[in-house]
């Protein structure tokens, strides 16, 4: 088991996620897709940080990889057709994530594991994971 992967399984204990927590999932795959597109293009090593997080976070949430790998693709999809208007429905899934600390804690794991892939965040990725904790920051207790 990868260390990010432990680390999720551990988080998502803690936070006590749903078995049915599509929400988290869906603001995970966001914020995800917005890191990795950061710079214009998912890397590989990207995609696979990617793909272990999905891993971990479908098991823990009884949810279908394949729809989580759906749900990243259509984000990064509306990123790249229009950058500005496609961070609006990652953005959302990031707002719709009503649970607590903890999982907003999920999401922002999954987003610093991606700026980090590739060896080292660039400034565009850093800013992103910045935006993102601000946005999770603002969510209602």
């Amino acid at each position: 088991m990868s260390t990010l992967t432990q680390n999720l399984s551990d988080l998502l204990n803690a936070a006590g996620a749903s078995r049915r927590d599509g929400a988290l999932i869906d603001a995970s795959m966001a914020a995800a897709a917005l890191v990795s597109m950061a710079d214009g293009a998912v890397s590989f090593a990207e995609r696979a940080l990617i793909d272990q997080a999905i891993d971990a976070l479908a098991d823990r949430c009884a949810a279908s990889p394949d729809a989580a790998v759906i749900t990243f693709q259509e984000f990064v999809d509306g990123l790249r057709d229009n950058s500005s208007q496609g961070r609006l429905p990652a953005f959302a899934a990031l707002r719709s994530l009503e649970a607590a600390v903890e999982a907003a804690t999920v999401v922002l794991r999954v987003a610093e594991a991606v700026a980090a892939a590739d060896g080292e965040a660039t400034a565009a990725e850093i800013a992103i994971v910045r935006e993102i904790a601000s946005a999770l920051n603002a969510m209602p207790d």
